[in-house]
Protein backbone atom coordinates (compact mmCIF):
# COMPACT_ATOMS: atom_id res chain seq x y z
CA UNK A 1 0.00 0.00 0.00
CA UNK A 2 1.12 3.47 -0.85
CA UNK A 3 0.37 6.02 1.90
CA UNK A 4 0.97 9.85 1.92
CA UNK A 5 3.65 11.19 3.97
CA UNK A 6 2.84 13.35 6.83
CA UNK A 7 3.00 16.35 4.68
CA UNK A 8 1.09 15.65 2.10
CA UNK A 9 -1.70 14.27 5.10
CA UNK A 10 -1.40 17.68 6.92
CA UNK A 11 -2.20 19.97 3.37
CA UNK A 12 -4.68 17.49 2.36
CA UNK A 13 -6.30 17.33 5.95
CA UNK A 14 -6.26 21.65 5.52
CA UNK A 15 -7.97 21.07 2.06
CA UNK A 16 -11.28 19.45 3.95
CA UNK A 17 -10.26 15.97 3.11
CA UNK A 18 -11.36 13.55 6.38
CA UNK A 19 -9.22 10.79 8.01
CA UNK A 20 -11.46 8.14 6.63
CA UNK A 21 -11.14 9.82 2.89
CA UNK A 22 -7.64 9.84 3.56
CA UNK A 23 -7.15 6.24 4.39
CA UNK A 24 -9.90 5.35 1.31
CA UNK A 25 -7.51 7.40 -1.44
CA UNK A 26 -4.39 5.34 0.28
CA UNK A 27 -6.23 1.98 -0.01
CA UNK A 28 -8.20 2.40 -2.66
CA UNK A 29 -6.54 4.90 -5.36
CA UNK A 30 -2.97 5.24 -5.02
CA UNK A 31 -1.84 2.23 -6.00
CA UNK A 32 -3.67 2.36 -9.26
CA UNK A 33 -2.82 5.52 -10.29
CA UNK A 34 0.86 4.54 -9.71
CA UNK A 35 0.47 1.45 -12.12
CA UNK A 36 -1.52 3.74 -14.75
CA UNK A 37 0.84 6.69 -14.92
CA UNK A 38 3.97 4.43 -14.55
CA UNK A 39 3.28 1.54 -17.01
CA UNK A 40 0.96 2.53 -19.93
CA UNK A 41 0.63 0.31 -22.62
CA UNK A 42 3.08 0.77 -25.48
CA UNK A 43 1.15 2.08 -27.95
CA UNK A 44 2.06 -0.57 -30.66
CA UNK A 45 0.74 -4.05 -28.48
CA UNK A 46 -2.88 -1.78 -28.40
CA UNK A 47 -2.26 -1.20 -31.95
CA UNK A 48 -1.70 -5.20 -32.18
CA UNK A 49 -4.60 -6.50 -30.15
CA UNK A 50 -6.74 -4.43 -32.20
CA UNK A 51 -5.38 -5.65 -35.23
CA UNK A 52 -5.87 -9.60 -33.96
CA UNK A 53 -9.16 -9.07 -32.70
CA UNK A 54 -10.43 -7.51 -36.01
CA UNK A 55 -8.75 -10.43 -38.14
CA UNK A 56 -10.14 -12.70 -35.59
CA UNK A 57 -13.79 -11.27 -36.07
CA UNK A 58 -13.43 -10.98 -39.57
CA UNK A 59 -12.62 -14.38 -40.35
CA UNK A 60 -15.11 -15.92 -38.09
CA UNK A 61 -17.84 -13.57 -40.14
CA UNK A 62 -16.42 -14.62 -43.19
CA UNK A 63 -16.39 -18.31 -42.36
CA UNK A 64 -20.08 -17.83 -41.04
CA UNK A 65 -21.07 -16.14 -43.95
CA UNK A 66 -19.19 -18.78 -46.35
CA UNK A 67 -20.98 -21.50 -44.59
CA UNK A 68 -24.80 -19.57 -44.65
CA UNK A 69 -24.42 -19.07 -48.55
CA UNK A 70 -25.73 -21.30 -51.23
CA UNK A 71 -23.05 -22.98 -52.92
CA UNK A 72 -24.15 -26.22 -54.25
CA UNK A 73 -20.24 -27.13 -54.91
CA UNK A 74 -19.56 -27.70 -50.88
CA UNK A 75 -22.47 -29.82 -49.84
CA UNK A 76 -20.73 -30.80 -46.81
CA UNK A 77 -21.59 -27.30 -45.75
CA UNK A 78 -25.13 -27.61 -45.57
CA UNK A 79 -24.60 -31.29 -43.56
CA UNK A 80 -22.61 -28.90 -41.03
CA UNK A 81 -25.01 -26.06 -40.89
CA UNK A 82 -27.87 -28.09 -40.24
CA UNK A 83 -26.24 -30.26 -37.56
CA UNK A 84 -24.87 -26.89 -36.07
CA UNK A 85 -28.77 -25.75 -36.57
CA UNK A 86 -30.68 -29.15 -34.88
CA UNK A 87 -27.80 -28.27 -32.21
CA UNK A 88 -29.06 -25.07 -31.79
CA UNK A 89 -32.76 -25.57 -31.68
CA UNK A 90 -31.85 -28.70 -28.85
CA UNK A 91 -29.98 -26.55 -26.57
CA UNK A 92 -31.82 -22.77 -26.97
CA UNK A 93 -35.12 -23.55 -28.75
CA UNK A 94 -33.65 -21.58 -31.74
CA UNK A 95 -32.80 -22.71 -34.74
CA UNK A 96 -31.43 -19.76 -36.25
CA UNK A 97 -29.02 -18.71 -33.88
CA UNK A 98 -26.18 -19.01 -36.17
CA UNK A 99 -27.39 -15.79 -38.48
CA UNK A 100 -27.95 -13.57 -35.05
CA UNK A 101 -24.31 -14.59 -34.61
CA UNK A 102 -23.57 -13.93 -37.99
CA UNK A 103 -25.21 -10.26 -37.54
CA UNK A 104 -23.29 -9.86 -34.38
CA UNK A 105 -20.05 -10.34 -35.35
CA UNK A 106 -20.94 -7.56 -38.10
CA UNK A 107 -21.41 -5.70 -35.69
CA UNK A 108 -18.38 -6.03 -33.32
CA UNK A 109 -16.19 -5.81 -36.61
CA UNK A 110 -17.42 -2.52 -37.34
CA UNK A 111 -17.12 -1.39 -33.57
CA UNK A 112 -13.53 -2.86 -33.66
CA UNK A 113 -12.82 -0.72 -36.75
CA UNK A 114 -14.66 2.79 -35.12
CA UNK A 115 -12.24 1.48 -32.09
CA UNK A 116 -9.47 1.56 -33.63
CA UNK A 117 -9.90 4.36 -35.79
CA UNK A 118 -10.69 6.50 -32.56
CA UNK A 119 -7.82 5.10 -30.84
CA UNK A 120 -5.29 5.72 -34.07
CA UNK A 121 -6.87 9.57 -33.92
CA UNK A 122 -6.29 9.94 -30.03
CA UNK A 123 -3.40 8.21 -28.96
CA UNK A 124 -0.81 9.56 -26.91
CA UNK A 125 2.62 9.00 -25.51
CA UNK A 126 1.50 9.11 -21.73
CA UNK A 127 -1.32 8.83 -19.79
CA UNK A 128 -1.23 12.09 -17.95
CA UNK A 129 -4.73 13.05 -19.68
CA UNK A 130 -6.60 9.67 -18.84
CA UNK A 131 -9.28 10.31 -16.76
CA UNK A 132 -8.91 6.89 -15.09
CA UNK A 133 -7.30 8.22 -12.18
CA UNK A 134 -9.16 11.11 -11.66
CA UNK A 135 -12.12 8.35 -10.73
CA UNK A 136 -10.17 6.55 -8.41
CA UNK A 137 -9.57 10.09 -6.10
CA UNK A 138 -13.52 11.10 -6.86
CA UNK A 139 -14.54 7.28 -5.54
CA UNK A 140 -12.45 7.47 -2.78
CA UNK A 141 -13.52 11.37 -1.58
CA UNK A 142 -17.17 9.73 -1.83
CA UNK A 143 -15.95 6.97 1.04
CA UNK A 144 -17.94 7.49 4.69
CA UNK A 145 -19.35 10.87 3.50
CA UNK A 146 -20.73 12.48 0.17
CA UNK A 147 -17.87 14.82 -0.62
CA UNK A 148 -18.42 18.53 -0.83
CA UNK A 149 -15.41 18.93 -2.78
CA UNK A 150 -16.36 19.72 -6.48
CA UNK A 151 -14.84 18.48 -9.39
CA UNK A 152 -12.96 21.30 -11.53
CA UNK A 153 -9.74 20.92 -13.83
CA UNK A 154 -8.96 24.26 -11.99
CA UNK A 155 -5.25 24.95 -10.38
CA UNK A 156 -6.60 27.10 -7.73
CA UNK A 157 -9.65 24.41 -6.46
CA UNK A 158 -9.57 22.06 -4.25
CA UNK A 159 -10.18 18.97 -6.16
CA UNK A 160 -7.04 19.87 -8.18
CA UNK A 161 -4.97 20.17 -5.42
CA UNK A 162 -6.11 17.29 -3.95
CA UNK A 163 -5.63 15.26 -7.42
CA UNK A 164 -2.16 16.43 -7.53
CA UNK A 165 -1.64 15.27 -4.31
CA UNK A 166 -2.34 12.03 -4.76
CA UNK A 167 -0.13 12.14 -8.22
CA UNK A 168 2.76 13.04 -6.53
CA UNK A 169 2.16 10.31 -3.28
CA UNK A 170 1.67 7.55 -6.11
CA UNK A 171 4.56 8.37 -8.40
CA UNK A 172 7.02 10.69 -6.48
CA UNK A 173 6.92 12.79 -9.53
CA UNK A 174 5.52 15.71 -10.50
CA UNK A 175 2.51 15.50 -13.13
CA UNK A 176 -0.53 17.83 -13.66
CA UNK A 177 -4.03 16.85 -13.49
CA UNK A 178 -5.59 19.16 -15.81
CA UNK A 179 -5.99 17.19 -18.84
CA UNK A 180 -7.14 14.14 -16.33
CA UNK A 181 -9.45 15.92 -14.59
CA UNK A 182 -11.09 17.65 -17.86
CA UNK A 183 -11.47 14.22 -19.04
CA UNK A 184 -13.06 12.78 -16.22
CA UNK A 185 -15.47 15.84 -16.01
CA UNK A 186 -16.58 15.18 -20.05
CA UNK A 187 -17.02 11.62 -19.26
CA UNK A 188 -19.41 11.98 -16.08
CA UNK A 189 -21.15 14.45 -18.47
CA UNK A 190 -21.81 11.96 -20.89
CA UNK A 191 -22.83 9.42 -18.47
CA UNK A 192 -25.87 11.96 -17.51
Amino acid sequence: MIEFDNIQKSTLQSLRVTDIQIAALETNALLGIKFHLENPPKLSDIRDEFNDLKKAVEHARKNISRLLGNNESARYREVVLNQIQLQSYEKFGDESLIEKILDQLTILEFLVIQATKKHTKDQTRNNDGSAFPIMLIDIALDTGIKSEIKLSSTPTSLFYQIATICYKAATLKEHNPERAIAAYIRFKKSKI
